[in-house]
């Protein structure tokens, strides 16, 4: 944006010629030239739910198996991170170890797989949990029905 002032009180000098006094309070004008105030876009986005907040939609009688292969898929998924977040561990304080003193990997091996495997078991620990939340109570009681006639 460029404003260009002109002042609008002019007096004539001796010479005949238009000088603005100095120290006087003349009135400024300013004009905007036809270049864009703002360059960089601005984009709005809409509020939306998340895609935990949205329910999902089954065919008929085919709801709790598709619940059921989600719940499996979780828990593999689970599975899979817990095994890499227990070797990462084991691997990190391993490093730890060797460059605190000499031999320091074999010395603390059974304590830096220990940490491992806390770390590894403490994510495998919430994968039955993926399945259990996904099976509802009377798909269990119409199973139990079932086997006990």
């Amino acid at each position: 944006m460029t404003l260009e002032t002109k002042p609008e009180s002019k007096k004539l000098s001796d010479s005949g010629e238009e000088t603005t006094a100095p120290g006087s309070k003349a009135n400024l004008t300013a004009t905007v030239s036809g270049k864009a105030l703002i360059t960089t876009p601005i984009v709005f986005h809409s509020k939306r739910r998340d895609d935990d907040d949205k329910s999902r939609k089954y065919s008929r009688g085919t709801k709790t198996t598709q619940r059921l292969s989600l719940g499996i898929s979780k828990a593999a998924y689970r599975t899979a991170k817990s095994i890499s977040s227990g070797l990462s561990t084991f691997s990190d304080e391993s490093d730890k170890s060797s460059r605190k003193r000499k031999d320091g990997m074999v010395r603390d091996s059974l304590r830096n797989a220990s940490k491992g495997f806390e770390d590894g078991l403490n994510e495998l620990g919430k994968a039955p949990d993926e399945i259990a939340r996904r099976i509802s109570g009377k798909t269990i009681i119409r199973v139990f029905r079932a086997f006990s006639l």
